[in-house]
């Protein structure tokens, strides 16, 4: 499969999750919280994601098809179907949205899982440099089980 395919098929998905649905899973709190706490970081990602949905379902083709790896493909889904089973098992819509919208970041777009500019504690945060992306929390949890930074395209923060 190449990331053409894939993101046809995506589409495809994305456009299969009822309307009504989205409207739900996106209402978040639009009061600002503390840079850095758990919320703010929850609302930095909802509306990242958010954003990238809506990118999946207006755009209409790949700037390059590059051929994708079908076993890292196959373990990635895993790997965020396990997750989500993981921590919100109830939810099967929200782990479809959330398993559309991390394989796109990951084998079509090649944007990073979460949000350029979103601040960590410590004030840290993903940054862009020279078309690289760079997080200041990859080298944590890269190490965790079913982690999907090792897929996920920005780098360790360390490493600039």
């Amino acid at each position: 499969m190449n990331s053409w395919e894939l993101f046809l098929a995506l589409k495809g998905e994305a456009d299969n999750i009822d309307s009504e649905y989205l409207t739900q899973v996106n209402e978040y709190d639009e009061k600002q919280s503390p840079l850095g706490s758990a919320q703010y970081i929850i609302q930095s990602v909802a509306k990242y994601n958010l954003e990238i949905f809506s990118e999946i379902k207006n755009r209409n083709c790949v700037i390059m098809s590059e051929e994708i790896d079908s076993n890292k493909l196959e373990d990635f889904t895993l790997r965020i179907n396990q997750y989500m089973d993981d921590h919100i098992p109830d939810q099967p819509d929200f782990k479809e949205y959330i398993r559309i919208i991390s394989t796109y970041l990951t084998f079509v777009a090649r944007k990073p899982l979460h949000p350029p500019g979103m601040l960590f504690s410590d004030n840290q945060k993903i940054i862009e440099q020279d078309n690289n992306y760079y997080c200041p929390a990859k080298s944590k949890y890269i190490l965790s089980d079913r982690s999907l930074c090792e897929y996920c395209i920005a780098k360790c923060l360390r490493y600039i």
